[in-house]
């Protein structure tokens, strides 16, 4: 169902889907080399989504929610917390081939 922000929500086959969980795993990674992260990637997990949408355009965007969780050390610089949700905003190249920008957002402790 398309929203107001041309959002198109994912199903659970979509977001379950391999080109999907390799776009979210691509961007957990890359999410951890631009630092949104601080815990040690080892012991750090994101669980599946509670919500993935595409947003159409060009190039094509995609949002989830996911909670983050670290067994060793913590996810944010002041070392304050465990896990999260997060929402993580991902903008495509002009191909919508590769990921150009990740971006990601604490939504709940």
């Amino acid at each position: 169902m398309a929203q107001s922000d041309g959002a198109v929500e994912l199903t659970e086959i979509e977001f379950n889907s391999l080109q999907m969980v390799q776009l979210r795993d691509s961007a957990f990674e890359r999410a951890f080399e631009d630092g949104y992260f601080k815990s040690p990637r080892a012991s750090t997990t994101m669980d599946s989504p509670r919500y993935m949408a595409k947003i159409l355009g060009s190039p094509m965007k995609y949002m989830w929610l996911s909670r983050v969780i670290t067994t060793t050390g913590r996810l944010d610089e002041k070392g304050v917390y465990p896990s999260g949700l997060f929402k993580f905003n991902v903008t495509m190249d002009s191909s919508n081939s590769t990921i150009a920008k990740v971006d990601v957002e604490q939504e709940f402790i």
